[in-house]
């Protein structure tokens, strides 16, 4: 999921991040949505989240950082929805470092590959 302010969506496949989890073998719910999804970020569908049941969601805050951290909180906590989720139940939500990880390709792909391969198969 990612997050700018209170606005969230989904990084699909095209995105960079979207880019680099699939990299490391990940399967993106986004990807699951029907039609072509051809923008790099599309519209967060609670729905849809839940259909899919994700086992991990990892999140990525972009501008203010701490206002977006603060909104994703709020909105996990304040929802009883993403309680239903077995990433939610299982601890699998993961906060992505923004200085590891941006909106594109940087320096730090290396990192953000290791990183999410750690998180996502364990150290």
């Amino acid at each position: 999921i990612f997050g700018a302010g209170e606005n969230f969506m989904l990084a699909t496949e095209t995105s960079y991040l979207g880019d680099l989890a699939k990299a490391v073998g990940a399967k993106n719910i986004a990807s699951n949505l029907e039609g072509e999804v051809e923008n790099g970020y599309i519209q967060l569908s609670l729905e849809h989240i839940l259909q899919q049941n994700p086992d991990y969601i990892l999140r990525f805050a972009h501008g203010n950082l701490e206002e977006t951290k603060k909104s994703f909180d709020e909105a996990f906590d304040k929802n009883p929805a993403y309680q239903e989720l077995d990433a939610v139940k299982n601890n699998k939500v993961v906060d992505l470092d923004s200085a590891v990880f941006n909106v594109s390709a940087n320096l730090k792909v290396k990192d953000a590959i290791k990183t999410l391969g750690d998180i996502l198969y364990g150290e």
